[in-house]
């Protein structure tokens, strides 16, 4: 499946995973299913696009050596700023097309720790941490529209 055609993203899911998480990257497939990694409980994370949840201990997927912040042909990259780590960014075909301040997704973030972009393009996944504790981390689902 190639890219399709998207030009704004909105939140599907977001879920708290709370204090004590170490996720440091995730990935996310063409059906919005996302996959994270707890490197500090050796725990491997999945929750489909429906919400649906499926926790493993002692197993990792191996995200660090597979999270992309592009499409399957480039067509579409996923970035963040690094002034103030809340704001992330779309790109297709080499230009802007979309912005997202995560706070407003999020009201206690403290900010982004990871994005990345499905093959097609039409699933972004971030990984935020909250006020609350720098290990409090969350993972938010966005679709393109």
């Amino acid at each position: 499946m190639l890219e399709g055609e998207y030009a704004n993203w909105a939140l599907v899911w977001s879920r708290d995973y709370g204090a004590g998480v170490d996720m440091i990257e995730a990935v996310v497939d063409n059906y919005g299913t996302v996959r994270a990694e707890d490197v500090a409980t050796n725990t491997a994370y999945l929750r489909t696009y429906a919400g649906v949840e499926n926790n493993i201990l002692n197993y990792l997927w191996g995200v660090r050596e597979r999270s992309n912040c592009m499409s399957v042909t480039g067509k579409y990259f996923v970035g963040y700023e690094t002034v103030l780590y809340r704001s992330i960014d779309v790109w297709r075909d080499g230009v802007q097309i979309w912005n997202r301040d995560v706070l407003l997704d999020e009201p206690n973030l403290n900010g982004l720790y990871a994005v990345t972009i499905s093959p097609n393009g039409k699933f972004v996944a971030v990984i935020v941490t909250r006020i609350v504790s720098f290990d409090d981390q969350i993972v938010m689902l966005s679709a393109g529209i």
